[in-house]
């Protein structure tokens, strides 16, 4: 899967990005049938 997405140089879509500290409204924010694509925890 690695190299497919390596090879066709595929990108993930990101929807949003939180801090570590805000995990708890990282995990609304997965909850809410609004979003759309990855949602980014940054350590």
């Amino acid at each position: 899967m690695i190299r497919a997405i390596s090879v066709n140089r595929l990108k993930p879509v990101i929807d949003r990005s939180f801090g570590l500290e805000s995990i708890t409204a990282a995990f609304k924010h997965f909850q809410a049938p609004n979003h759309f694509g990855k949602i980014i925890l940054e350590i």
